[in-house]
């Protein structure tokens, strides 16, 4: 009997924590220059910002976590960009 009411419990408090939004993804906080040197990470995170925050770039920051986050979206945008602005093409190869 105790262990169907504790299995309950666990299931229902699992339950509040997954809809309350403690359990949503954010990506992982790193700086520019990780994001430099890691091209497809900045992208899948660039990617994510622009899907889930909308509007970011414009975003002034209430508090910490939101200062983090718009932070956290700048470094991949600019990690990514730099990869797709300043790379120069390889020349054709000669016969």
């Amino acid at each position: 009997m105790f262990k169907k009411i504790s299995l309950i419990g666990l299931t229902i408090s699992f339950m509040v924590i997954l809809f309350s939004g403690c359990a949503k993804y954010t990506p992982p906080y790193h700086s520019y220059k990780y994001y430099s040197k890691h091209e497809k990470q900045a992208l899948k995170v660039y990617s994510f910002c622009n899907k889930n925050y909308p509007g970011w770039q414009g975003q002034e920051a209430e508090n910490r976590a939101a200062a983090t986050r718009i932070a956290n979206c700048a470094n991949a945008r600019s990690g990514y960009m730099i990869h797709n602005i300043f790379t120069v093409p390889k020349p054709p190869k000669l016969n």
